[in-house]
This record gives structure tokens, C-alpha cells and sequence, in this order.
């Protein structure tokens, strides 16, 4: 892998801003913020904006214990709006869909907040890393303050290993507040002075992400269309492998002594698409992209 100097890899980082910016139609790619993981950067944004009390739906993948110096509260979304008019929260982390696969009413929970709570609305946080099972909405319509995410899990592929994580900000104004905390960091942001900045984004990640990238030569329009395969292959693998009712995204959650099929799952795990949590379940990612248009793992 070629070495670059600090110059050219500030260049990358900024054209990889650009990149994610139009795979996922957000606008303003200069507020976007990489980081080494989706958690680590939460965490210091939310000790920049001193928040201290946090509420989570009950299907994010964060639970009390990614946050132990702050107060957190998991609540259903059903449950959240009667939470959030009886006590006060700093912020509120939402994922459109969910890590096991659970659609939610993220942009019309957040709409419902600014209307009805104005000013008093908490910081609205809305975890992207899995839009893609419900092909990748509008960031600007969830009505997020913070979108956070990353592109391995629906773009890159699925054995991928980078760490390689964002967050962006829907006001220049709380960009800026953020950006305070994380300027110190290399290639955290669009800074000109590198001469004293600590380690953060590995450069070899955003070379090789990059490189993917390019490779895979993905638009929006071709995102969108793969996920209507995606729900095919997720309905296909549902009745294969003895899912209760139809998926709501492209994403299986399956009890793991419930699983039909042996074989199938298994040619699924070797494409890396399947994710075991031992005495929990089995997540399958149904990417149409991996699998292939023969269904290959189906037969």
C-alpha cells in the first residue's frame, strides 16, 4: 500500500466526505466527522455538549453499559413520547432499522418531538448503520440532528474490516460545537494544520475504503434498486429458514435451536452474512449484491 503524506491523505479523507455525502444523498459533506467507530465519537461529542442523561429506544445495539458515566433510559418508541413530556433527556439515540432488523418510526417520532416539544426537544440521534436494510432514506428527512453510521454493513463488503465510522450534523451551527472537540484528531475533520494532531482515523483505512469504493463504482439509484432485491431474498430466506411472518426489512432475526435449513445458513455464514450471538440468535444480512443473482446460497 503506497505511503502518502499528510497532505494526500487529508485530500482522500475529504474526498471520501464527498463520496459518502452522495452515496447517501446528505447534504454538506464539510460536516462530516470520521471517526474509529460510531461509539468513540458519540461519546466525545456528548462530553463536548455535556450531555448526561440519555434515552435509547429498545432496539438500539447500545444498552446502559456503552455509556457508564451518563444516566440511560431504553424505552419502546410507543413508550418514549409519554417519557419524554413527564422528564427531561439530554438525547435521544433512534435507528430507523434496527441491528435485528426491527423497522421503526424514526422520522415521524422526531417530527412529533420538534412540534410538540419545541425548544425543550433533546438532541435527536439517528444510529444510520443499518439504513440500508431499508434502502438508505432520506438522512434529511429523519429529522436527525446527528446521523451517525458507517458504510460496512450495506456498501462495503460484508467481510470488511474497518473501523472506519461518521457523523453528521444537520445545523453548521452544532457542526461547529462539535468540531471543537474533535479538531484535534487526525482526519477527524477538514483542519489545514496537521503538525500537532493526535492518532485517530487510520490513513490506511481511508485509502482502502477509497479503493473499494471506486471499485465498486455504486450510485444512490443503484442502492435503492439493490435493496428491492434485498426484500426478495429477505422474503425467499424467511420461508427457507422458518421466519415468523414477513420481514420488515431486509434483515433476519432468528432463534437459533429454531433454525430450518442447516445448509442454507451455513452457505450464508461463508459469505459472511451471517452473524451468531451464542444463546441469543442468528442475524442474517440479506444482501442480493453477495449472494448473487443465481441465489447460489439457496440452492
Amino acid at each position: 500500500m503506497p505511503k502518502m503524506n499528510n497532505e494526500e491523505t487529508h485530500s482522500l479523507a475529504d474526498s471520501l466526505r464527498r463520496t459518502i455525502s452522495d452515496l447517501l444523498e446528505v447534504p454538506h459533506s464539510d460536516r462530516i466527522i470520521l471517526a474509529p467507530g460510531i461509539l468513540v465519537a458519540l461519546r466525545i461529542l456528548f462530553s463536548r455538549l455535556q450531555i448526561k442523561r440519555i434515552l435509547l429506544t429498545s432496539e438500539e445495539y447500545y444498552d446502559e453499559s456503552h455509556f457508564p458515566e451518563e444516566t440511560v433510559r431504553v424505552a419502546s418508541c410507543e413508550a418514549i413520547q409519554g417519557l419524554l413530556q413527564k422528564r427531561d433527556f439530554d438525547v435521544l439515540i433512534a435507528s430507523p432499522a434496527s441491528w435485528r432488523g426491527v423497522r421503526q418510526p424514526v422520522a415521524e417520532l422526531f417530527g412529533w418531538i420538534r412540534e410538540t416539544l419545541g425548544r425543550r426537544a433533546p438532541l435527536l440521534v439517528a444510529d444510520y448503520a443499518h439504513a440500508g436494510s431499508i434502502g438508505f432514506p432520506s438522512v434529511e428527512r429523519l429529522g436527525a440532528d446527528v446521523v451517525c453510521g458507517d458504510l460496512e454493513k450495506w456498501i462495503l463488503p460484508p467481510d470488511w474490516n474497518s473501523r472506519l465510522a461518521f457523523l453528521w450534523f444537520r445545523t453548521h451551527r452544532l457542526f461547529l460545537e462539535a468540531a471543537r472537540a474533535f479538531r484535534p484528531f487526525f482526519l477527524a475533520t477538514q483542519a489545514s494544520d496537521v503538525s500537532m494532531l493526535a492518532r485517530w482515523v487510520d490513513p490506511a483505512d481511508i485509502l482502502s475504503v477509497s479503493n473499494e469504493l471506486a471499485h465498486l463504482s455504486v450510485t444512490p439509484r443503484q442502492l435503492r434498486e439493490r435493496h428491492q432485491a434485498d426484500t426478495k431474498l429477505a422474503r425467499e430466506l424467511a420461508q427457507r429458514l422458518h421466519a415468523p411472518g414477513v420481514p420488515e426489512t431486509s434483515i433476519l432475526w432468528l432463534e437459533e435451536d429454531a433454525l430450518g435449513e442447516a445448509t442454507v445458513v451455513a452457505a450464508l455464514e461463508k459469505l459472511g452474512l451471517v452473524w451468531r450471538l451464542p444463546g441469543r440468535g442468528v442475524r442474517v444480512l440479506c444482501r442480493s449484491d453477495i449472494v448473487g443473482g443465481g441465489g447460489a446460497a439457496l440452492r
